[in-house]
C-alpha cells in the first residue's frame, strides 16, 4: 500500500500569492522527510478584496477538490497567514463532516500567523481609514476591509457552531503575532486578547523567538470582541508572541513585522522591491519551531487515527496555555 501522507493546507493574506509562505513549506517537508504534502491555495491570487466568505468558500472549493484527488491522505493541517487565517477558519464550515473529519481527514493542527480574528479597528490605520475611504485604494471599499473593520457580521458569525464545531475537532491549535511593529494587525486581535499585552522585551536577542502569551483579558473594546474571544478561547489554543532581534538599522524600526511573522517569500518584481525593507528572514527561526511542532501534532493525530479508521476519530482534549 501507498505510504501514509499528511496534508498541509497553506493560504496567503491580502493581495498575496501562493508562494509567500513558501519558507515555511520546505521547512515542513523537510522535517517530515517527505511524510507532508503542502497544498499552497492559489485560487484568492488576485481575489482577495471580496470578503470573507467568497475568499473562504473558494479555498474550501480548492481543498475538497485536492483532498477528493488523493487517496494516500491521512490527516490535514492549515496554515493561515494575516487574512488567510481567516479564509481558512470560514472554510472549516464546507469542509467539516458530521464525523469531525475535516474534507474526509483527520484533522490535525490549525495555525494562524498575524491573523486578525477581532479585525483591525485597532491597527494603525483602522481609525483613519473609514473617513478616508474616499482618498484611499480600492481596498479600503471593499468588502473584505469592510469585514475586517467590524461593519458586517462576518467575523460575529464565523463563531456560530457550523464554524467552530470544525475547528474544535483539530488535535491543537496555535496563533502567532509579533511583540510590536505590526501595523496591520496587532497583538491584541491576532491572540484575540483586545487588551494589552505584557510582552517579554526584545533587547538583545540573536534570533527571532516565541513566548507563551498568558491568556489573561481585560474587558474589551467592542462587545462583539468579548463574543468572538471567549469563543475562540474556549476550543483551547496555544498563543505565541513573536520578539525579533533588537533594531541594527533604521529600517528595523519600520513597523514592517507583519510580514516577518510567516517568514513571507515575496517573488519577481514585489521581491526586488521589499526583500531589504521588510527582512522578512528574521522570522525564519519561528517557523523552524512551528514546523517541529506541527509535524510532532501531526505523527500524534496520525498514531490516533490510522486511515482505515480517521472517521471515527474521536474529538481531541481541548489544552489551554499555562497562564
Amino acid at each position: 500500500p501507498a505510504q501514509q501522507q499528511h496534508l498541509v493546507v497553506t493560504v496567503h493574506g491580502l493581495s498575496g500569492l501562493s508562494s509567500d509562505l513558501g519558507y515555511v513549506q520546505r521547512r515542513l517537508e523537510r522535517e517530515s522527510e517527505g511524510g507532508v504534502v503542502v497544498l499552497a491555495c492559489s485560487c484568492n491570487e488576485g481575489r482577495t478584496l471580496d470578503g470573507l466568505a467568497a475568499g473562504g468558500r473558494r479555498v474550501a472549493a480548492e481543498v475538497s477538490r485536492f483532498a477528493e484527488s488523493r487517496d494516500d491522505l491521512a490527516t490535514i493541517s492549515f496554515i493561515g497567514n494575516s487574512l488567510g487565517g481567516l479564509y481558512a477558519r470560514y472554510a472549516l464550515a464546507s469542509l467539516g463532516g458530521e464525523d469531525d473529519s475535516v474534507a474526509g481527514l483527520a484533522p490535525a493542527a490549525f495555525v494562524t500567523t498575524a491573523s486578525p480574528h477581532l479585525g483591525v479597528r485597532s491597527a494603525l490605520y483602522g481609525p483613519i481609514l473609514a473617513p478616508l475611504a474616499a482618498l484611499l485604494s480600492p481596498l479600503s471599499l471593499s468588502r473584505s476591509a469592510r469585514d475586517a473593520l467590524g461593519d458586517t457580521d462576518a467575523l460575529l458569525e464565523m463563531v456560530d457552531e457550523p464554524f467552530l464545531r470544525p475547528l474544535r475537532a483539530f488535535r491543537a491549535r496555535r496563533a502567532y503575532a509579533a511583540v510590536a511593529g505590526d501595523f496591520m494587525v496587532p497583538p491584541e486581535s491576532a491572540l484575540f486578547t483586545a487588551a494589552r499585552l505584557d510582552p517579554p522585551k526584545p533587547d538583545g536577542l540573536a534570533a527571532a523567538r516565541c513566548v507563551e502569551a498568558a491568556g489573561q483579558r481585560t474587558p474589551m473594546r467592542q462587545p462583539d470582541d468579548e463574543t468572538i474571544a471567549a469563543a475562540l478561547d474556549r476550543l483551547g489554543w496555544s498563543k505565541c508572541l513573536i520578539s525579533f532581534p533588537a533594531p541594527t538599522s533604521p529600517l528595523d524600526l519600520l513597523p514592517l513585522a507583519h510580514n516577518k511573522v510567516v517568514a513571507l517569500e515575496r517573488s519577481g518584481l514585489k521581491r526586488l522591491a521589499f526583500a531589504h525593507l521588510e527582512r522578512t528572514q528574521v522570522g525564519r527561526p519561528v517557523m523552524d519551531d512551528l514546523a517541529r511542532w506541527l509535524w510532532a501534532t501531526v505523527r500524534d493525530a496520525a498514531a490516533t487515527a490510522p486511515p482505515e479508521a480517521r472517521r471515527e476519530q474521536p474529538p481531541p482534549e481541548v489544552c489551554n496555555p499555562p497562564a
